[in-house]
């Protein structure tokens, strides 16, 4: 065999060798792991740390989207998760829980009344069941105490703590909610009602429909709301269902 190419051989052999007698040994072998949460209400750290299994794991084999998806499986309030490394043994667990969107609070059949004259909070017994949701449509949390978000009041849900919930209504009310706030309006609780309707508890009061074009159903509020606002009325009602939005204005004072 040619002097250069046994050399060549040699060498590469020796190359692997050495490569796979390190991807073997101990010094990658997971040692040491650090937790750092970030608003999450449901868990610990140190079990955090118990459950990532990181520990005893090879440095270079290590799935972070397994890892990821393992812990948001197992405590559902946490939201992301980033997996930092430091060679040769150690990773740093960065942790983000969800944030509260709404808090949906489930009206008992008796409650939930199919018009729009009652206030939502008005409907709701002390007994009435209260999630808290973020907006990917997660319930993650049933202590609604000290969180700041909107009520959304509706009947006939049937929640638990970890379901996603569907058809993305939940999105479709924030987006309106969010819409609200840049009007001026700044909406505390909605109720749900009629399966598909939306009525907001501030002044004006008004009711969407939610299967129905949302963006359509903002422009014409956007609309309504500006012309009462160089007329200087004051806008008691809106009615956005129909083509035609039907529009209630308060009674104007004399003298």
């Amino acid at each position: 065999m040619n002097p250069f190419k046994l050399i060549l051989f040699l060498s590469i052999l020796l190359i692997i060798s050495m490569g796979v007698f390190l991807f073997r040994s101990n010094i990658f072998t997971i040692t040491s792991i650090e937790v750092e949460i970030e608003k999450v209400g449901c868990v610990e750290s140190d079990k955090i740390r118990d459950a990532s299994n990181l520990l005893g794991q090879n440095f270079f084999l290590l799935n972070s989207s397994k890892l990821e998806n393992d812990l948001k499986n197992k405590y559902v309030c946490i939201h992301k998760v980033n997996l930092s490394r430091y060679f040769p043994n150690k990773v740093k667990l960065f942790i983000f829980g969800r944030e509260p969107a709404a808090i949906l609070i489930v009206l008992k059949d008796g409650e939930a009344t199919e018009s729009a004259e009652a206030t939502p909070s008005a409907e709701a017994s002390s007994s009435a069941e209260g999630f808290v949701v973020d907006n990917e449509g997660v319930v993650y949390s049933n202590s609604i105490e000290q969180i700041n978000a909107p009520y959304i009041y509706a009947g006939g849900l049937n929640l638990t703590v970890g379901q996603k919930i569907k058809d993305d209504f939940i999105g479709k009310i924030l987006k309106i909610l969010e819409k609200l706030k840049s009007f001026g309006v700044d909406v505390k609780e909605t109720k749900i009602y009629s399966n598909s309707l939306l009525l907001t508890g501030a002044m004006p009061r008004i009711i969407f429909k939610l299967s129905d074009n949302i963006d359509t159903q903002i422009a014409s509020l956007q609309l309504i709301l500006n012309k009462a606002k160089i007329d200087g009325e004051i806008l008691e009602f809106i009615d956005l269902r129909f083509d035609k939005p039907v529009v209630k204005f308060a009674p104007k004072k004399h003298g």
